[in-house]
């Protein structure tokens, strides 16, 4: 009887075992697996300047209330923000600032997995003319 090489076998085990694994570990082999998805909450905003301009790179301070957990967000260019929040429902403080003007603040209520649009208007400082 002639027998083969023995790494012929090992060979033959080897891509076995590569092909059935998976089936054996409860994979099935499928091509692209199925992304999860988590809800999420944020807060969208925009800030303006006393006179209606939108304020890009002003500073929005995001408390939740009572005082607890604390967020910094920056406008863009477009005096945009976002910024996620745990998906529990809460209620947020906001307060924007901007050097040359007086702050601006607002409060809002996430009650979930939502996301939240709010506006926020820069005061003028007592005794300055506001930036144009």
């Amino acid at each position: 009887m002639i027998r083969p090489p023995r790494n012929r076998i090992r060979i033959r085990l080897s891509f076995a075992a590569a092909i059935f694994m998976p089936v054996l570990l409860g994979l099935r082999g499928e091509a692209h697996p199925k992304p999860r998805t988590r809800p999420i909450a944020a807060i969208h905003g925009v800030v303006f300047m006393p006179n209606g301009m939108l304020a890009p790179g002003a500073r929005v301070s995001i408390h939740t209330l009572p005082r607890g957990k604390h967020w910094t967000a920056y406008t863009d260019e477009a005096g945009d923000f976002l910024q996620s929040v745990p998906v529990k429902p809460a209620r947020y403080r906001l307060r924007a600032t901007e050097h040359g003007f007086a702050p601006g603040e607002a409060e809002v209520s996430v009650p979930g997995p939502i996301i939240v649009d709010i506006f926020i208007h820069l005061h003028k400082k007592p005794g300055t003319k506001a930036h144009h």
